[in-house]
């Protein structure tokens, strides 16, 4: 026997058990890898990225029922979504979302409370500004109607009169 006490040999077999465990992981890791850039993986690979579909899916699901989820999408698609169908009245027009609100919604929950009904909804106080905590308000629409900007009037065409 080549170690003296037990105490001694239960530490060799730890460490050979590491070592070979890292090098068995670095293997499977690099076959898997290998397996992948090919298009094909095993099926339990497969079923398992299945699965971690399934719960992103699940979890948009959830969250797409959360009024605050849906209001704070909303407001980043508007200002970074440049294919948003109002994008040129926000980000367009340089509205941004401050730092803490763009990369944290607990953030933005935090700061906004819950709104105070369904007819609330996010209103800028100052209309030029940016969203961030001390410019936002939740608001019923009729309140929004009387802070918003003022767009520019289209010029009516006025038909042309015939001189006889």
């Amino acid at each position: 026997m080549p170690h003296k006490d037990k105490e001694s040999l239960k530490e060799y077999r730890r460490e050979y058990a590491k070592k070979n465990a890292a090098r068995y992981n670095e293997q499977r890791n690099a076959r898997r890898a290998a397996r992948k850039a090919s298009g094909t993986l095993l099926p339990s690979e497969i079923r398992c990225q299945e699965k971690a579909r399934e719960r992103i899916r699940a979890y948009r699901d959830a969250m797409a029922k959360e009024p605050l989820w849906n209001t704070w999408k909303h407001m980043l698609e508007r200002c970074y979504n440049a294919n948003h169908i109002k994008f040129h009245h926000y980000g367009g027009r340089g509205i941004a979302v401050c730092e803490r609100w763009r990369n944290d919604r607990h953030a933005f929950y935090t700061d906004m409370g819950v709104k105070p009904s369904p007819t609330h909804t996010l209103d800028r106080i100052n209309n030029d500004g940016d969203y961030e905590p001390s410019n936002c308000r939740w608001a019923t629409k009729s309140e929004q109607r009387k802070n918003s900007r003022s767009l520019p009037r289209k010029p009516r065409a006025h038909p042309i009169r015939a001189t006889a």
